[in-house]
């Protein structure tokens, strides 16, 4: 919008005229951000895309506080503040300061085990109980040399023999976190020895006696 504003001109002989014209002005600048979080805590992988209204276009010069000047986008962004100024093709410049979030906690892992009640037993089982990142969780059970195990993709892997899983861990924002447990067994299967005692004296008369130990196992 402009103001109208009016001039009138006379000469020596007292002749006018009248003139009208008006002045105007471009609209404030605006800045207007979208901004996309930090995927996976830690990383930088935020952005930062501008669009600017207002002023007189092009808009020559965007100068980035910690991040140099460049364009109206800026990737690989870290959680932090950033201030941008953005000049236009009059030297009017603007400026804003915006946040780059991340998720509040890393990915990890807890688990529950249940050991093998005998020893060369397949009744081991662990649960994993994930936290952190963005729920919800999807799971993938590795052997001891990280090679998924097909099938096992719930949170708890039963039916195992003794020795070490993985678990890979992703959240819904495609962050991943893995985390081993180990399932134990008894260190020696259960060992029984029956000594002889007393034998039976007479035939048909319940005298004998034996003595049993047991070693091994799980007393």
């Amino acid at each position: 919008a402009g103001i109208l504003y009016s001039d009138t001109v006379r000469d020596a002989n007292g002749c006018k005229i009248d003139t009208f014209f008006t002045l105007t002005q471009p609209d404030s600048m605006k800045i207007t951000a979208v901004i996309d979080s930090v995927r996976c805590k830690g990383e930088s992988s935020g952005q930062i895309v501008l669009s600017v209204s207002g002023g007189t276009s092009p808009y020559v010069n965007y100068t980035w506080t910690g991040v140099g000047s460049g364009t109206s986008t800026r990737t690989g962004l870290k959680k932090d503040f950033y201030t941008v100024t953005v000049e236009d093709s009059k030297g009017c410049t603007k400026d804003t300061t915006m946040e780059v979030k991340e998720p509040s906690d890393t990915l990890s892992a807890t688990f529950v085990v249940t050991v093998i009640k005998c020893k060369n037993g397949n009744d081991g089982k662990a649960k994993v109980i994930a936290s952190g990142g963005r729920p919800p969780y999807s799971y993938q059970w590795l052997d001891a040399s990280k090679v998924a195990i097909t099938g096992e993709t719930r949170d708890s892997l039963v039916n195992r023999v003794a020795g070490t899983s993985w678990v890979r861990i992703t959240d819904s924002k495609g962050c991943t976190f893995e985390a081993d447990t180990t399932i134990t067994e008894p260190s020696n299967g259960v060992v029984g020895v029956i000594n002889l005692v007393d034998s039976v004296k007479c035939k048909g008369v319940n005298t004998a006696k034996v003595f049993a130990t047991a070693s091994g196992g799980t007393p």
